[in-house]
């Protein structure tokens, strides 16, 4: 235990003047966008009583802050190469915090939709920057640690979020969480103001493409919202045809824009960024549904309260903040491309334990699966970061960055597009009750086999990538 300060003092030796404190400004900053899903979604029925919101209105609340999310990943990270990443993440980070605290004062369901968007979008430009700005004021050799360390704050924020919004809402309202993002708002805006010493514009001079900006946000837009929306509105499905066409004149237009949002022939400089862009899609379109049939599957078929399935569940939160930054260690050990593919495995396993959960299966063994599932994302998330944009120019590296958020984002929306169908077909109009528990186990199985034949078609990507990687020796 003594050694524990010593090896402090070597890491942040490798860094600048500050990086600590700057690496906690990062590490809250990266709190804001997962806390304020889990936590919202603890407090959306107080929410809605006292909107007096249709059910259809409480489930956009939730669609409409990751639509903001999935559109300005991308457009938040070309904002930083155009003017500057200190200057668009101290502003983003003002923005969020100002638009939060208004949250707290919306007296109707329209408003806070509304401030909903922008919040996302501010909090998706948020992470964009800090990652970029973590990657960028990192050696090479200690990449994998820092983005572990930024990524374990995204698990914890998912891990707090459900336990701060239900506390904050039963004890003193739901508006007062929405009202308690000040002080840590105003708290990291001071850290980065201070600590962040040097501005990065990597695009200055160039001007917005505006066009392609529209179509993006348009064309990802309808893609996002068909998606999010088909669990409570199937026909908003159709969407993602128009969706699908505007995005692929989105990237006809970036071939032949002058100042392009995207430069495409940055796949060509590195191209390790498609397949780990590709693996990222794929891992959370393979894993982001396993809280949702968990949570069913402890309350209606094991009988648990929501209390205790949600402790329950904290074994896979608390795996992946464990793991996080073990994994970016390792990956700066033994290679990120190697750590990754391990990660992907470890989640098909995980995915592969929850399939088989019936009525009477141990609850150690769901304990193992949690424990596997949520380590092999802690394992993956951070390696694969540090392997796509490890050999992306630092020109393009903002809005790489901001590309990754948004595949992020899309696989969760699959995951749900999937969830979605596979109950729809087999419960049809059956609640999800202890009576129709094995309809439940089927629609659970069957879409799990579905999320299992993604995560083999991700594992043979990280592996195709792993193929083209030079052996490491650990140092």
């Amino acid at each position: 235990m003594g050694n524990i300060p010593h090896k402090r003092e070597v890491f942040f030796a490798q860094f600048p003047p500050g990086f600590g404190t700057l690496l906690l400004g990062l590490w809250i900053c990266n709190l804001f966008a997962p806390f304020l899903v889990s936590s919202v979604t603890a407090i959306l029925p107080a929410m809605g009583a006292d909107l007096q919101a249709k059910a259809v209105h409480l489930s956009l609340v939730m669609v409409i802050y990751a639509l903001g999310q999935v559109i300005f990943s991308t457009i938040g990270g070309r904002f930083g190469s155009l003017w500057g990443l200190r200057r668009i993440l101290l502003s983003s980070v003002c923005v969020f915090t100002v638009i939060s605290v208004g949250a707290g004062f919306v007296p109707n369901v329209g408003t806070l939709l509304v401030l909903r968007f922008f919040q996302g979008a501010c909090a998706a430009t948020i992470s964009s920057c800090c990652t970029t700005i973590g990657m960028r004021m990192s050696p090479p050799a200690r990449r994998g640690q820092v983005i572990g360390i930024l990524t374990s704050a995204v698990y914890l924020g998912l891990t707090l979020g459900p336990l701060i919004g239900g506390g904050v809402a039963t004890m003193a309202g739901w508006r007062w969480l929405f009202f308690g993002i000040l002080p840590p708002g105003v708290a990291v805006w001071c850290i980065l103001r201070h600590n962040i010493r040097q501005e990065w514009t990597d695009a200055a001079g160039e001007k917005l493409d505006i066009p392609g900006a529209l179509l993006f946000s348009f064309g990802l837009g309808c893609i996002a919202l068909g998606g999010g929306c088909y669990g409570v509105a199937p026909a908003m499905l159709w969407l993602m045809l128009p969706g699908v066409i505007l995005m692929g004149i989105f990237f006809w237009w970036q071939w032949h824009a002058p100042c392009p949002m995207v430069d495409m022939h940055m796949f060509r400089e590195s191209p390790g960024l498609l397949t780990g862009l590709l693996a990222m899609f794929i891992n959370y379109g393979s894993t982001m549904g396993m809280v949702f049939f968990l949570s069913l599957y402890l309350q209606e078929v094991r009988g648990f309260t929501p209390f205790y399935a949600g402790l329950f569940m904290m074994v896979q939160s608390f795996a992946q903040v464990v793991a996080s930054p073990s994994g970016g260690k390792l990956a700066d050990r033994f290679g990120p491309e190697r750590v990754s593919a391990l990660g992907m495995l470890l989640c098909g396993l995980g995915i592969l334990g929850v399939a088989m959960l019936g009525k009477t299966t141990p609850l150690a063994w769901m304990v193992l699966s949690q424990i596997l599932l949520g380590t092999g994302m802690g394992t993956f998330g951070a390696p694969n970061t540090v392997a796509t944009l490890g050999q992306v120019p630092s020109k393009h590296l903002s809005v790489a960055s901001g590309i990754m958020g948004s595949m992020r984002t899309m696989g969760g929306l699959l995951s749900q597009v999937l969830i979605a169908f596979m109950l729809g077909w087999f419960m049809g109009d059956r609640p999800i009750t202890p009576e129709h528990a094995d309809t439940y186990l089927l629609a659970m199985r069957s879409t799990l086999i579905c999320f299992g034949i993604l995560n083999i078609c991700g594992l043979c990507v990280g592996l195709k990538r792993l193929a083209g990687t030079p052996p490491r020796r650990p140092f």
